[in-house]
């Protein structure tokens, strides 16, 4: 993958979005590290798909 595509699937960014939830309902802040590099394989293993016009 190159350009635009890589960069929208990278490893990580569902952590920044369960924050805000282990916030509002008081469970634990979860670790960067089990997102990444955890995740990587599995965003490195993505089938680019072409964009729908």
């Amino acid at each position: 993958m190159t350009g635009r595509s890589t960069r929208r699937r990278r490893p990580g960014w569902e952590y920044y979005l369960d924050l805000p939830a282990a916030s509002r309902d008081g469970s634990a802040k979860p670790e960067f590290d089990e997102y990444y590099p955890a995740m990587k394989a599995y965003y490195e293993n993505l089938t680019p798909t072409k964009p729908k016009r």
